[in-house]
């Protein structure tokens, strides 16, 4: 049988660790990568066209031209 004061440190030191599981849990919530930063998102041919349409790089001709390219 333990005695008090045994029993007082052994809860005291389950506590510890359930606080030290918490955190390290909490870290890593917060540090872990989201989705966007694990998988860079690359654009398809299509999408590097309409893209380049809608910001002017390129004319109307040269987009239909291209698109009928990539079909």
């Amino acid at each position: 049988m333990m005695t008090c004061g045994a029993s007082v440190l052994l809860w005291a030191l389950v506590a510890v660790a359930i606080l030290v599981l918490a955190a390290a849990t909490t870290i890593w919530l917060v540090r872990r990568p989201t989705t966007a930063e694990r998988e860079p998102r690359t654009e398809s041919p299509e999408e590097v066209l309409r893209r380049r349409y809608a910001e002017g790089e390129i004319d109307e001709d040269e987009y239909l031209k291209r698109q009928a390219g990539l079909r």
